[in-house]
């Protein structure tokens, strides 16, 4: 059976394994040709002119392996692969890239920003073994040969940092009974206090928690001991060649943000019930998002009601 897409425009194509219909590895549907790439609700791409007036050849190039890396990768990595190589195309003012535009971009960074190449060159390196136009294996030969430095990661936690690391053990509690006293005042919606409760007791990443479902929240009983515990089944996020929500980490939580949790389900599931115009099935329930951004939910089901309407379905 052939899947029929609309386009903005109105205009209709048949989708096909040469479709510019991609998928990011958060399941969002983007198009390949098209200067806006949405690749999950936080991360979006905006190709700049730098990047468009590069030559047809390794324009299509980038693209593509853009495309793979957003197939692969998490949206943030994929990000940071376009923002790396539009920087480097502002800085040498290049319409290609040869082993000359590699070395003058080198020699401009500084010891502060010598990872951006380092960061870049398993995105060229891959652009070469996929196969596309525009990068040659003297580019591959030059950036294998380059030693370069690495991302400086966790500096502040690990300097403890009073103005950019970790809260200490007292702001942590001052947070919790703000918390607390805003909710209670219902100056912050029930979503808005669970998020930011898994927040502060998960320490997770927030992409990690938007993608959590209802099914997630877990209770149980041990058979020895007969004692409750409660958990949170929460997806990896940061890890190469793992798709959307493929594997998991149990961690414990309290009873107190289980039932907090709880309650959120139970509106976030009543309030999709009423848009839906049905009562949900097992199935809906259990895949219920924790953190439903309403605003774009009301926008898919309206394109997918004129979809529909449109083909007379």
């Amino acid at each position: 059976m052939t899947n029929l897409t609309l386009v903005g425009s109105g205009q209709t194509f048949l989708s096909s394994l040469a479709s510019p219909l991609k998928t990011s590895r958060d399941g969002y549907s983007f198009d390949i040709n098209s200067d806006k790439w949405i690749l999950n609700k936080d991360v979006t791409i905006s190709f700049q002119r730098e990047v468009l007036s590069l030559e047809p050849k390794t324009h299509e190039g980038f693209r593509k392996t853009l495309a793979r890396y957003a197939e692969e990768f998490s949206a943030g990595h994929t990000s940071n692969m376009y923002l790396r190589f539009q920087r480097m195309v502002r800085d040498t003012g290049c319409k290609s890239v040869d082993e000359h535009v590699v070395r003058n971009w080198r020699a401009m960074l500084d010891d502060e920003h010598e990872w951006y190449l380092g960061a870049l060159r398993g995105f060229l390196i891959s652009w070469y073994d996929y196969g596309y136009g525009g990068i040659s294996s003297e580019v591959v030969r030059v950036l294998e040969g380059m030693r370069l430095a690495g991302n400086k990661k966790g500096v502040a936690i690990a300097n403890r940092c009073p103005y950019t690391g970790a809260l200490t053990q007292n702001e942590q509690i001052a947070v919790t009974n703000e918390l607390i006293r805003l909710f209670a005042e219902d100056k912050i919606s029930l979503s808005c206090y669970s998020y930011l409760s898994m927040l502060q007791a998960t320490a997770r990443r927030t992409i990690q928690l938007r993608q959590l479902k209802a099914k997630d929240l877990l209770k149980e009983e041990c058979s020895k001991t007969g004692a409750v515990n409660f958990y949170l089944n929460i997806p990896r996020s940061k890890q190469r060649g793992v798709s959307f929500r493929e594997v998991f980490k149990k961690l414990a939580i309290t009873e107190e943000l289980y039932l907090t949790l709880l309650n959120l389900i139970e509106q976030e599931q009543g309030k999709l019930s009423k848009l839906l115009g049905a009562e949900l099935t097992k199935r809906q329930k259990e895949l219920t998002p924790l953190l439903i951004d309403w605003s774009t939910t009301k926008n898919m089901l309206s394109r997918t009601r004129y979809q529909k309407a449109d083909v007379g379905w």
